[in-house]
This record gives C-alpha cells, sequence and structure tokens, in this order.
C-alpha cells in the first residue's frame, strides 16, 4: 500500500504494509511500479515499511527472530531485509528492548514532577504536542501526527486496554507514558486471529488463552517534552510504569523500537539501558530517492 501526503508532494511517500516472498524478480515488478507511480504522481522518495501510520509498526525486523515481538511491532521473514536492500538504502536503525519487572521497586513518587493519570484521548486533543514529541523522528522525516491522525494511533492501539500517566511540572505538562497489556505473544499463539477456519480450528485454545493474562506489557509511546529534559522526569515515568507492571503482575515490559541517531547516543536508549532493559531484537527503515 502507498501512501502519499499531499503537504509533502514532491518530496517523500511512504510503503506501508510492506508482504511480500522471497522471490527477487516479483520483488524488482513490484519496485519499478511502485517508482514509477511515485514519480507519475510528483513523489521522488521512497520510505518503509511503515504501518498504515509512519508512527505505527515501522522497518522491518532484522534479527531476534527466535522470540515474538510485541504487537504493532514489526515481524517479517530473515530473508526480507536482504531482499528490500537490493533496491533500497538502510535509512536508520531502532532497537526493541525488554525489562524485567524486578521484585523490588523504586519508589516512583521520587522526582520532581507529580505523576497523575492520563485520558489517552487528551494526546488527540490539548496534550497532541506531547505526541508529537514522542514520535518525533528527523531522520526518518515524518511529519508530526494531526489530531485525525492521533486519534487513529489512540483508536488502533486502544483494543486491548491503555493506561496513561502524565508527569505534571507547576501544573503544566512535562511528559506522559502509555502503557499496554503485550498481546503478541497470544497473537502468535492464535494465528492473528486470521481467517474463520483457523479460528474455528483454534477456539479452544484461543479461549483459554484470552482468559490468561498478559504476560508482559509494553511502552507504546512516550516522552519528556525538550525545556523539561535532564531532570529526571522520565526516569520517574519509567519507574511508575515498572510499578504499575508489578500490579499487573506481568514479567517484563517492552519499549521501541528506539530509533536511533547516525551518531552520538540516544537519550531513550541510554536511559533504558541504566534500568537494566536489554536490547532484544533489531529494526531498520530504508529510503531510496528517484
Amino acid at each position: 500500500m502507498a501512501i502519499i501526503d499531499s503537504r509533502r508532494k514532491g518530496q517523500t511517500a511512504h510503503l506501508a504494509l510492506a508482504h511480500f516472498g522471497n522471490d527477487q524478480e516479483a520483488f524488482d515488478t513490484l519496485y519499478y511500479h511502485l517508482v514509477e507511480s511515485f514519480s507519475e504522481a510528483g513523489y521522488h522518495r521512497l520510505v518503509g515499511p511503515v504501518g498504515l501510520s509512519p508512527h505505527l509498526g515501522s522497518g522491518l525486523q532484522v534479527d531476534g527472530w527466535s522470540e515474538w515481538p510485541p504487537a504493532h511491532t514489526p515481524n517479517n521473514p530473515p530473508y526480507a531485509p536482504e531482499l528490500v536492500e537490493s533496491r533500497l538504502n538502510p535509512l536508520q536503525n531502532g532497537r526493541l528492548y525488554r525489562a524485567a519487572v524486578p521484585p523490588r521497586l523504586a519508589d516512583d513518587r521520587a522526582g520532581p514532577a507529580q505523576i497523575v493519570p492520563l485520558d489517552p484521548a487528551r494526546l488527540a486533543d490539548d496534550l497532541l504536542p506531547l505526541l508529537a514529541a514522542a514520535v518525533e523522528n528527523p531522520i526518518a522525516g515524518f511529519p508530526p501526527p494531526d489530531a485525525a491522525e492521533a486519534a487513529f494511533l489512540l483508536r488502533t492501539l486502544a483494543a486491548k486496554g491503555l493506561t496513561g500517566f502524565l508527569a505534571e511540572m507547576d501544573g503544566r505538562p512535562a511528559g506522559f507514558a502509555l502503557v499496554a497489556p503485550d498481546e503478541g505473544g497470544r497473537l502468535r499463539a492464535t494465528h492473528g486471529g486470521r481467517s474463520w477456519w483457523r479460528r474455528v480450528r483454534h477456539g479452544a485454545e484461543s479461549r483459554l488463552l484470552a482468559s490468561r493474562r498478559p504476560a508482559g506489557g509494553q511502552v507504546v509511546f512516550g516522552a519528556v517534552r525538550p525545556e523539561w529534559r535532564r531532570q529526571g522526569i522520565a526516569t520517574q515515568l519509567w519507574r511508575r510504569v515498572v510499578a504499575l507492571a508489578s500490579e499487573k503482575g506481568w514479567e517484563s515490559v517492552a519499549v521501541g523500537p528506539v530509533w536511533l541517531p547516525k551518531a552520538g547516543v540516544s537519550p531513550a536508549a541510554a536511559l533504558l539501558e541504566s534500568q537494566s532493559a536489554v536490547a532484544r531484537q533489531s529494526y531498520r527503515l530504508y529510503e531510496r530517492s528517484f
């Protein structure tokens, strides 16, 4: 599926929901058709793969296939990166982090900010700038979400329930974290609910799995506004996320993919590694100008 944005005509289009078999000739046919179609429409750069929004499910998985990623995280066969790199150039790398929930938790109330419950719907309304800060990626150049796209993201992620935390400084929003159960393993075990015959065949298994609580959670979005960074607010939010995970009986929390700069250190990655999170899988975005 091709995603084009009229605000970016003359610039970049996106390749979404990419799926292909291990067939170079078929991939080349698709690629040249896309190039011709995009050129005729006035777009001269292709970036992908992405989800139905560039801020949801972007990139290709390039390692770690022995472990199933969280829901809304790319999962593809091992041959896919080599096939894509035959025509597109690597643009940016990212990492999916997982952190075990410790038996003893640090005090999540300690820190400069006041952590209060967050209604996720506010991220498509008065807190839209906070969501834009969470998905900002200068290398990929994805446009920040407007209210309609933000509402779509929240509807997509809310199917299994979202829990939000807002960090306030002097009564002003300074950062947030949005957490969901990790349904990736359950979707894999029930074949994603695809096709009626699989639903019938695996109905008993699906009902059994549905009765079990997820083993983990995932931070789907989170950020601290630039003017409030380097004050410990992100660590404070992370501790609240881990406390929630402990309350729900989750064994781990996943975050990412965290997209990395071309040089230097990613503040988000540095924070997660300081909290004993481990990079488990890698992802890659691609681009091609024509």
